[in-house]
């Protein structure tokens, strides 16, 4: 019966509540040597970890400066090989600009040359496509004139002199003289008509025709003749602009 009672007065009591405001006094009595040797040690082991954090930065700056000069040398290196290998490139094109000027003058001379170039072949056959039935050639004759020395078109016929002929015409470039066989005048002048229309031809004119004194064979033997103009140029060795 007792202990509950002492309980009840222990909990009916007063309440004590620590403050932790309170000031405390303390003093300190260790010597001044040993405060000394206490912080003196604080102060060399700071050091210590200054020192040792030094050291690894100083290695880590070491290391990143290695490796980037390693870098920088595998650049240059790879580099130099480029370079090498360019100028080893270059030096097989050493010859190009020299073939390339080769190349341009003997374009440029061959246009020269042919200037006044014709399709003499296309002519053989547009003669031949115009012939009347009753028409035989003997032979064919086609001249134009070469370059002139400077490089330029010879002169033409039309131009080359103040005689030349007025019938010509403005455009000529050179002659067509052609020689056959007929049976009839009419079939003559039909192909007179018929040279007329070829294309780069101009101005036809019958030189002469006679018939043979043969009573088995009294076919009319012609010469004619005609202008060439400078529509009659292929033009295919012309440099194209650009």
């Amino acid at each position: 019966m007792t202990a509950p009672a002492t309980e009840q007065l222990e909990a009916e009591g007063p309440v004590v509540s620590r403050v932790d405001w309170a000031p405390v006094p303390r003093v300190n009595l260790l010597p001044r040597e040993i405060l000394e040797n206490r912080r003196f040690r604080n102060v060399q082991i700071l050091l210590g970890l200054a020192v040792v954090l030094t050291l690894v930065l100083a290695g880590a700056a070491f290391w990143w400066s290695d490796r980037a000069v390693t870098q920088a040398r595998d650049t240059l290196d790879e580099v130099q090989a480029r370079t090498a290998a360019l100028q080893a490139k270059e030096r097989s094109y050493a010859a190009v600009p020299q073939t390339l000027a080769e190349l341009d003058y003997a374009l440029a001379a061959r246009e020269t040359v042919m200037t006044n170039d014709v399709a003499w072949y296309r002519y053989l056959s547009d003669l031949a496509d115009a012939a009347p039935a009753d028409v035989a050639f003997q032979s064919i004759t086609l001249q134009v004139p070469g370059p002139a020395a400077g490089g330029a078109a010879a002169a033409t016929p039309a131009s080359a002199s103040t005689t030349a002929d007025p019938f010509l015409p403005p455009r000529a470039l050179g002659t067509a003289t052609i020689t056959g066989i007929s049976g009839t005048y009419p079939k003559v002048a039909a192909w007179m008509d018929a040279l007329d229309k070829i294309a780069g031809l101009d101005v036809s004119s019958l030189n002469n025709a006679t018939r043979g004194t043969d009573p088995e064979h009294p076919d009319i033997t012609f010469s004619s003749g005609i202008t060439v103009t400078d529509q009659a140029l292929s033009h295919r060795f012309d440099r194209k602009a650009g």
